[in-house]
């Protein structure tokens, strides 16, 4: 049976058109539309950010700036899209946030995308990059966060994590 807490979002994304919007995209074969590939120039001003490329795709690291506070806690971010849209401006909106609320460190992934890519690029990509995280990061210090169907990426990387430190 549907709770009444689904029904209520379900009509929410109705009104939103989210739906609708989702269906264009696959249509139309135009998931970027609301995309922001690269942090916005603002936020260079407010965070240090740094990037690299790991499988031919970016990979961001957003800390805070040098003269400010940080944690030992290390967030991997995975960004909502349903797996086909890419970074949008909420995203890094909220990571900035994150940064300067908590003065961890953030990276995030511009993971291999539906429908030009397979979930096994994406959990090539997601798998090296969580290694390479944890050869450098206490595993009690690092957070797997996702957002969307995304946040599905986490829960691999915790059955990951526990493989590698068996």
């Amino acid at each position: 049976m549907t709770s009444f807490q689904s029904k209520l979002f379900s009509v929410f994304l109705q009104l939103i058109y989210k739906k609708n919007f989702l269906k264009w995209q696959l249509k139309s074969g135009r998931f970027q539309q609301l995309s922001c590939r690269k942090p916005p120039p603002a936020l260079y001003k407010v965070l240090r950010i740094s990037h690299y490329s790991l499988h031919g795709h970016r990979v961001f690291t957003l800390q805070p700036k040098p003269e400010k506070e940080s944690s030992h806690i290390h967030i991997l971010y995975l960004h909502g899209g349903a797996y086909v849209q890419s970074f949008a401006l909420p995203h890094w909106n909220f990571m900035r946030q994150l940064v300067q609320h908590t003065g961890c460190t953030i990276t995030a992934p511009d993971y291999p995308l539906a429908p030009d890519h397979t979930y096994r690029e994406s959990f090539g990509m997601m798998e090296a990059l969580y290694k390479q995280l944890m050869a450098g990061i206490k595993p009690e210090n690092l957070v797997l966060m996702g957002d969307s169907p995304e946040a599905a990426w986490p829960c691999l990387g915790a059955e990951l994590k526990q493989d590698i430190h068996r």
